[in-house]
């Protein structure tokens, strides 16, 4: 039975993705930034955002 693109695409991430280290890739490390956007402005960019995507018509 011929494999399918599913069964190929997981049999490469299983034998080239599992133990692989990306370079420069340090999330959840202490290496990672911190951002200078506090939760407070967060929020508050996120309401913005809200706002501007009910106020604008969308195609």
């Amino acid at each position: 039975m011929p494999a399918t693109d599913e069964s190929l695409i997981s049999s490469f991430v299983e034998d080239n993705m599992s133990n692989a280290q990306i370079a420069g890739y340090t999330y959840g490390t202490n290496e990672a930034a911190r951002s200078t956007v506090s939760e407070e402005e967060l929020d508050l960019l996120k309401q913005t955002e809200l706002y501007a995507g009910l106020a604008s018509p969308h195609p």
